[in-house]
């Protein structure tokens, strides 16, 4: 029996924004019944997923990809960029003309507010502020160059382009992971690598794939992840959750 179920949100969890389709509110709900530890890990920075924690009724978490690690009341682990590398973001950025975002944990602060309206991500509406206002440190670092980064490669020694697509990343430190915020938290709580279960749809879910002992792809998933997978289930709007844990003797 699987102890530690892992979520990916966008594309896994929610079908769209912090839409969660009912049977997978189902699937949680008996999970957690069952004695299953039950765990988001997400590339959205921690202000942009209260909602969908209160809807499941989950307190643990892997945010930004692996930058941030929380569980129950512990902070486990958290990552901020020093100064020197948001000045050389800030020059990078301005000088190609590139929209960018650095987060606090308490809101996203971008170069160009509009810029972010017109492309995706729309469960950051809420969470958008000006660049100007920043103030505290920062967790995570948003990029938009539709050029695929290839500007950054001064960075490229620390840090990595995880993309999002239509031209947006993650500049994620070399050695995080939601894979490694994942093994922190199983260690934490004495669940063997064996016994965990992740389900995801992206690139930044590979890791996590290859690490758990069941790794489900959704239906939906990109090509890459589907092939790394030890199991593809139906997409996310279309009960994929609910069916794999039905396979697998979660619920």
């Amino acid at each position: 029996m699987y102890k530690l179920a892992v979520f990916d949100i966008d594309g896994t969890l929610a079908v769209k924004g912090n839409e969660i389709p009912e049977t997978t509110l189902i699937a949680i709900k008996k999970m957690k019944e069952n004695g299953i530890e039950c765990l988001i890990a997400t590339g959205r920075e921690r202000e942009n997923i209260g909602e969908i924690l209160n809807t499941i009724g989950i307190e643990n978490y892997v945010a930004c990809n692996g930058h941030y690690v929380k569980y129950k009341e512990e902070i486990i682990y958290r990552y901020t960029y020093p100064e020197n590398v948001l000045e050389e973001i800030r020059k990078i950025c301005e000088n190609k003309e590139y929209c960018y975002g650095f987060s606090n944990g308490e809101g996203l602060y971008l170069s160009d507010i509009e810029k972010m309206r017109e492309e995706q991500a729309h469960h950051m509406l809420d969470s958008i502020k000006l660049l100007k206002d920043l103030e505290g440190e920062v967790e995570n670092i948003i990029l938009f160059a539709t050029d695929g980064g290839r500007h950054f490669k001064p960075l490229e020694k620390n840090y990595q382009l995880i993309p999002w697509g239509n031209g947006m990343f993650d500049l994620l430190k070399i050695g995080r992971s939601k894979a490694v915020g994942i093994e922190e938290i199983a260690k934490r709580i004495g669940v063997e690598r064996e016994k965990i279960i992740s389900f995801g749809d992206g690139l930044n879910d590979l890791e996590m794939t290859k690490y758990a002992g069941l790794g489900v792809a959704m239906g939906n998933a990109k090509v890459e992840l589907k092939k790394i997978a030890d199991y593809i289930t139906d997409t996310a709007s279309n009960d994929g959750i609910y069916k794999a844990c039905k396979k697998f003797g979660l619920i």
